[in-house]
């Protein structure tokens, strides 16, 4: 039976192990935003994807943000959330008042009330939508998605 020298070095080892697994998880959340970014970047200044992340460091040392914030708001304003998947609001199950297939009549009533559009959202809206986008690709779970900090 270990002693308790041995099993603060255990519970020290699993906590450092913890800390480790959930850095990994932040960096696979925001790999894929800053990667996009750096395509993005490279492809509008003609430079190597390494001078493109280069860029994006300079911006963010020198606006004291991180990495992942400034990729995410360049993504925003370079590939902004496609205002074609602007869907109704549906109020509640069954309640909206949809056209049928052969119906030319668009919905009516409350139920038929458009959710907003992303350009009326405001500018920090696309950033964010990239980086939940990142987080849902990269969770296994839902509890994954539950537990992630807000934004």
């Amino acid at each position: 039976m270990p002693g308790d020298v041995e099993l603060a070095q255990l519970q020290a080892t699993i906590d450092r192990l913890r800390s480790e697994v959930e850095g990994q998880r932040r960096a696979m959340r925001t790999r894929a935003v800053i990667e996009q970014a750096k395509g993005v970047l490279a492809e509008r200044l003609g430079c190597s994807p390494e001078d493109a992340f280069g860029r994006l460091v300079q911006l963010s040392q020198g606006g004291n943000r991180k990495l992942v914030d400034i990729a995410a708001e360049l993504l925003g304003v370079a590939v902004p959330p496609d205002a074609a998947d602007h869907i109704p609001v549906v109020m509640a199950p069954g309640s909206v008042s949809a056209p049928s297939e052969h119906s030319e009549q668009p919905p009516t009533g409350p139920a038929s009330a458009q959710a907003p559009r992303p350009e009326e959202l405001g500018p920090g809206f696309a950033a964010r939508y990239h980086l939940a986008a990142a987080a849902l690709g990269s969770a296994d779970t839902p509890d994954e998605v539950a537990a992630l900090p807000p934004r």
